[in-house]
């Protein structure tokens, strides 16, 4: 097996182990495009002239195989009733300009919520 393989087969591992199964809808279209999303949460610091405030920031990893190109607006509606009970938020939508991850395979996306539970 070769050293890519390797890696999407750890990649495929890692999503079906830590992800949440997630309907990917673009612009809020349907049918939408099922998937598995890994939820992170984190602090940002954002500014507003001198000022500085931390803020509580959720991010989504998602396979560029499963959704190529996100862009800001679209919405991700969590699907599995224990998810949505455990992350407290059933649909969020993507802020800002989605960027790959470093390796180039996963999109990182920030998203807000829009219904919570």
């Amino acid at each position: 097996m070769s050293f890519v393989a390797a890696r999407a087969r750890l990649r495929a591992a890692a999503f079906a182990t830590f992800g949440v199964e997630a309907k990917w809808k673009a612009l809020g279209a349907e049918p939408g495009v099922v998937c598995l999303v890994k939820v992170d949460g984190g602090d940002d610091v954002g500014t507003a002239g001198l000022a500085e405030a931390t803020v509580e920031t959720t991010f989504l990893h998602v396979r560029a195989a499963d959704v190529p190109a996100p862009q800001p607006d679209d919405l991700v509606q969590l699907t599995d009733a224990a998810d949505i009970a455990a992350l407290g938020v059933s649909l969020l939508r993507i802020l800002g300009e989605p960027r790959r991850a470093r390796r180039g395979d996963v999109w990182v996306c920030e998203a807000v919520a829009v219904a919570t539970v």
